[in-house]
Formats: structure tokens, C-alpha cells, sequence
């Protein structure tokens, strides 16, 4: 340009076309972390490395884990298949500090091995609910306790609010409701078992 002489270039602005996708996964993102939030959740950030003893203490299954070649300590020695442990040691933190109800959620990456080198990485919803908020009805006040049937409760709304229609909830062997939209297993809703919640 210098040597072609800067005055010989024309005054132009450049040719920029922007192409907005829809659907794409940030605004999705967005949308369900404000309708929880409107739910009255809180959203926690946790971390993605996690030991193998809080999986197995979550009844996790350590199978297909993603393991770290050199970990920095015991307790950051895997990812996270899942949120489930991550949000479990969250709400026991809480409860450490004297919470006495909790309703937290967390948007992140699960990772699981995958066929070739890398492993695969899937965007997942976590709900927690732990403990009883106080309700102040007509005849006084009433604690209203944390179950399986809030959490169905606010996965409607969710789907409601997204617009989804076709899921269904349907009871396994195990005790929980396993999720699905349209046939296809979307998660579970769980209580975790007593034995689960005493090691943590």
C-alpha cells in the first residue's frame, strides 16, 4: 500500500455480513438460566476436576472416566462425568454453613471418554434442591420440605417456558423419574439415597 500510494486506495468500508444462526447454544444458555433464576435458584459455578472418592461416595459408576495425566491433588484428579457430585458437595458445603434450604443449578461441560483421542464433551443442566423454606399461609407458618416432585415441578415450567411439549416423566426400579421428550431419555430426577448423604 505504501508503495502503491495510500491516496490511490479507495475509502470503503469493509463487506461484513453477519449471519445470526438460530438456536444457537449461548442464547439457549441464557434463556434457561433466566427462567431458573426466575424460579427462585441461585446458579453456583463449580469446578470441573473432581477426586474419584466424591464420585464413589455419590454412587457414581467409575467407569469411562476422563483421567488427568498429572493432578495437581487427590481431589483434582478426574473430570466430572456429570454435575451431580459437583452440586452434591456444593449443597453439603451449605449446609455446613448453616443453610437451612437450598435451590442452586449449574450449566456446564460433563466429559466423558470418547472413541478417539479427545473426550467427549456434553453441555448439561443440574438442579439441586435440599431442606424446607418457610411458607406463610392463612393459618400460619408452614415449612414446605425440598422433594423430587419441586424438581418435576420446575422441569415443566422449563420445558413450558422453552416451548417443548411432548416430555413425559415415567417412575424406574431404581426410585427416580427418568425424564423424556418425545421417547428420547432427556435425565432423571432423584433423592439421594441416605447412605449417599451420610458420607457427605
Amino acid at each position: 500500500a505504501r508503495v502503491y500510494g495510500y491516496e490511490k486506495i479507495p475509502i470503503s468500508l469493509p463487506a461484513v455480513r453477519p449471519s445470526p444462526k438460530a438456536g444457537q447454544a449461548r442464547g439457549m444458555v441464557c434463556l434457561v438460566k433466566n427462567a431458573l433464576v426466575g424460579l427462585g435458584l441461585n446458579e453456583v459455578i463449580t469446578h470441573s476436576l473432581v477426586s474419584r472418592q466424591l464420585l464413589s461416595d455419590c454412587a457414581i459408576s467409575l467407569e469411562g472416566l476422563v483421567e488427568i495425566r498429572n493432578p495437581l491433588s487427590k481431589e483434582q484428579e478426574v473430570l466430572r462425568p456429570g454435575l451431580l457430585a459437583s452440586l452434591a458437595r456444593c449443597v453439603a458445603y451449605n449446609l455446613n454453613q448453616k443453610q437451612e434450604h437450598l435451590g442452586i443449578f449449574e450449566i456446564a461441560k460433563a466429559f466423558t471418554a470418547g472413541s478417539g483421542i479427545l473426550p467427549k464433551e456434553e453441555l448439561s443442566l443440574g438442579v439441586a434442591l435440599c431442606g424446607a423454606r418457610p411458607l406463610l399461609l392463612a393459618n400460619g407458618l408452614v415449612k414446605d420440605e425440598a422433594s423430587p416432585l419441586h424438581l418435576k415441578g420446575i422441569a415443566e415450567s422449563l420445558f413450558r417456558k422453552l416451548g417443548i411439549t411432548g416430555y413425559s416423566f415415567a417412575p424406574d426400579p431404581s426410585g427416580r423419574f427418568n425424564v423424556y421428550i418425545n421417547q428420547d431419555k432427556l435425565g432423571a430426577i432423584t433423592a439421594l439415597s441416605a447412605d449417599v448423604l451420610a458420607r457427605l
